[in-house]
């Protein structure tokens, strides 16, 4: 009695608390779903060419990143419930039954759903909720079934706590550093406008001024009652027949900036501006105008739809 007490006593130091018991399978969970959200988004044909402006490479960092932090939060709740009221069976179904809900969720909408289409309660509230309690059900028969299941469990994270935990944090750090190199790189940070050169001081100074998405009914000179850009309608020219030539940002401003219709220059909702078409930047430039451009639209006018092109300071 007096050997075996020590040995007992050591093994529930050894043992991993409910918290631990949670935190470091959601995490892995996290990465590996995250891993699979990445690959999802960069082989979807839908969705490839929206992320091949925008995030490009760094997809593969930021997924796992934010699942991670999402399920580590998910295991950091049920971890301290477990601690609780010591149900560690159900919670960890509950925990399993996430991220298959989870994992199925992501398949859905990028490879089945992924489309721009209105509100549906039945696809958007009615079908997640079908799929949580179907992983749910399934993790909680599994659970039931296998008896050992929680104390080979325990078993084999008591062996790889500490491995577990290095490899998570490392793993973590990769993606927060690939997400922080991306950043800096591509990054549209503002930067002063050099004077005008010599060559352009000749020339008039250009400003041209787009509002994405305004309704004509909406400004003043075309009959709102709301005093809106009266100054510029009085002074310059108002044009009373003009029809954009697209419904989208990108298309619209390819048009303006190139004088080209959607078909020519190539630009859509998914697919960036081609290479051959001349910009009005790059006209100015040419002429030896200073270019800049400033713009507030964080997806559309980023750099990689192609309406950069010809601007020696690009930024927000």
């Amino acid at each position: 009695m007096e050997t075996g007490a020590p040995n007992l006593q050591e093994k529930e130091r050894s043992r991993p608390g409910p918290t631990a018991q949670f935190i470091l399978p959601s995490l892995s969970i996290g990465l590996l779903v995250g891993s699979f959200e990445a690959l999802l988004l960069r082989t979807s044909p839908r969705v490839a060419a929206l992320q091949s402006c925008d995030t490009r490479y760094v997809i593969w960092f930021l997924a796992p990143l934010v699942d991670m932090v999402f399920f580590g939060l998910v295991g950091t709740v049920l971890g301290w419930l477990a601690g609780k009221i010591h149900i560690t069976k159900a919670l960890a179904a509950v925990e399993s039954g996430v991220a298959v809900a989870f994992a199925a969720l992501t398949w859905r909408w990028f490879h089945v759903e992924m489309a721009l289409g209105s509100f549906s309660f039945q696809e958007h509230v009615l079908a997640p909720c079908m799929y949580f309690f179907a992983g749910f059900a399934l993790s909680l028969a599994i659970f039931a079934r296998v008896s050992k299941l929680g104390t080979l469990f325990e078993r084999w994270l008591r062996r790889t706590l500490k491995p577990a935990a290095w490899c998570l944090a490392f793993a973590a750090s990769v993606a927060i550093a690939g997400v922080c190199f991306f950043e800096g790189k591509y990054s549209n940070s503002l930067t002063r406008v050099r004077a005008a050169s010599s060559s352009a001081l000749r020339s008039p100074n250009i400003v041209f001024i787009t509002l994405d998405s305004v309704r004509a009914d909406h400004l003043s000179s075309y009959g709102s009652s709301r005093p809106t850009l009266d100054r510029f309608a009085r002074q310059g020219v108002l044009f009373v027949n003009a029809i954009a030539p697209a419904s989208w940002t990108l298309a619209s401003h390819a048009s303006m900036f190139t004088g080209l219709l959607p078909h020519q220059h190539g630009a859509g909702y998914d697919l960036p501006m081609q290479a051959g078409p001349r910009t009005l930047a790059e006209i100015f430039h040419f002429r030896g105008y200073e270019t800049a451009a400033f713009t507030s639209n964080f997806h559309y006018l980023e750099r990689g739809w192609g309406l950069v092109r010809g601007f020696e300071t690009y930024g927000r």
